[in-house]
């Protein structure tokens, strides 16, 4: 298994992150869906209403968003002549290959099993990852999701050629500014002066929680060199209940007066907290965490892109075996063996398409100072979440 080693707490906690939040994602997504063979429903509901109550799909969603803000800035850096173009090929390298993959399966699962056709045109759009900006529909809904990464992507590589990345100031100056052209589009579509689709909208205040990842790396950062000032809490604290204040009103909103500011005030805001609180803690508890959790945060990427292919798929077989379909379980039987099928075919895509496809992008940004100097060491170093290995991971953070 490519894990990291435990001595690297820091590293094992974000893997261990990612697999929460895989999970997370994965239940509310297996659940929701295989409730609806026929049949499934009568052993009970619980783990569907359980996920629905709080929204595991978001919660998921904000770890990851989380761990992406921790990472992404830090890996920035100025160690290099041209580091954008250098985070740039790590990062396509990182995304793209797996994704592409992913968009392959779902066009053909998509025309076997849930009768889906897909024009050229939308597959192009889907390729670029910015479907939205083309007018073209996900081929599957969770892409939005690697949307708003590439948009909070664009943002750091903007904010580091200014030279203010790291000046956690401004940080919070940019996370104010996000928050308030969230309301200014939530308030302009709410009264029909914008067309703009929702996952647009509401990516401003995603791309804050993300900023506040990175203040987040820079308090830990400071905590571990022991170099920490009350500026760094103050900021910290500052921006978490600046960005977190959105789900709080919500709430606030709805108990007091009936107000509703999203759909389902009680759950968006819960949702965003839960997500928060188990980021918070995870880190610190997490510090050296189960080698499966520590694996399934490795796979994580290629469990995100397919589990809904997984889903499916189980579903159409059940559903298309008579003795399946007349014989019909509680719904955890048929997640637990979607979530073993998606685990051993997400291994094969990390085995045979992530990791190769990482490792070609170190091998385009490494220097050939930096190749020879990694020979010399002879020691035995473990991979880190990238491909990198943990020593290149300290000072390369890519995620």
């Amino acid at each position: 298994m490519n894990i990291v080693k435990a001595g690297n707490h820091r590293f094992a906690s974000l893997d261990a992150m990612r697999a929460i939040a895989a999970l997370l994602v994965v239940w509310q997504h297996f659940a929701e869906t295989l409730i609806k063979i026929p049949g499934v429903s009568s052993h009970g509901v619980f783990l569907v209403d359980f996920a629905q109550s709080v929204d595991f799909g978001r919660i998921g969603v904000i770890i990851f968003f989380l761990v992406s803000g921790y990472i992404i800035p830090s890996s920035l850096n100025n160690s290099s002549n041209n580091p954008i173009k250098l985070f740039a090929i790590k990062r396509f390298f990182r995304l793209y290959p797996a994704y592409w993959a992913s968009i392959v399966l779902a066009i053909i699962i998509g025309n076997i099993f849930l009768d889906h056709s897909y024009s050229l045109q939308q597959i192009l759009a889907n390729a670029t990852m910015l479907q939205t900006f083309f007018g073209e529909e996900h081929i599957q809904g969770l892409y939005w999701t690697l949307q708003i990464e590439l948009i909070f992507y664009t943002l750091c590589c903007v904010l580091h050629y200014l030279g203010v990345l790291r000046n956690t100031r401004f940080i919070f100056l940019t996370c104010f500014l996000l928050l308030v052209v969230f309301a200014a589009l939530q308030t302009s579509a709410k009264h029909h002066l914008v067309d703009i689709p929702k996952e647009l909208i509401y990516a401003p205040f995603l791309i804050s929680i993300m900023f506040f990842g990175s203040i987040y790396r820079t308090y830990h950062d400071a905590l571990a060199k022991g170099s920490t000032t009350k500026a760094h809490l103050y900021i910290l604290l500052l921006t978490a209940i600046m960005c977190f204040s959105v789900p709080v009103i919500n709430i606030a909103a709805y108990a007091l007066q009936g107000t509703r500011l999203s759909e389902n005030p009680l759950r968006f805001g819960l949702s965003h907290l839960i997500g928060l609180f188990i980021f918070s803690v995870g880190m610190i508890a997490l510090r050296t965490p189960p080698r499966i959790l520590a694996w399934i945060g490795v796979v994580s990427y290629s469990v995100y892109l397919l589990h809904p292919l997984v889903m499916y798929t189980v579903k159409h077989m059940v559903e298309a075996n008579s003795f399946l379909l007349a014989n019909p379980t509680h719904v955890s039987v048929y997640m637990l063996a979607s979530l073993l099928i998606c685990l051993g075919i997400s291994s094969l895509m990390y085995k045979f398409i992530e990791s190769p496809a990482i490792n070609i992008g170190h091998k385009f940004t490494r220097s050939p100072g930096h190749i020879a100097a990694s020979s010399a060491n002879l020691a035995p170093v473990g991979r880190g979440v990238d491909g990198a290995s943990s020593r290149e991971a300290k000072s390369s953070d890519t995620n």
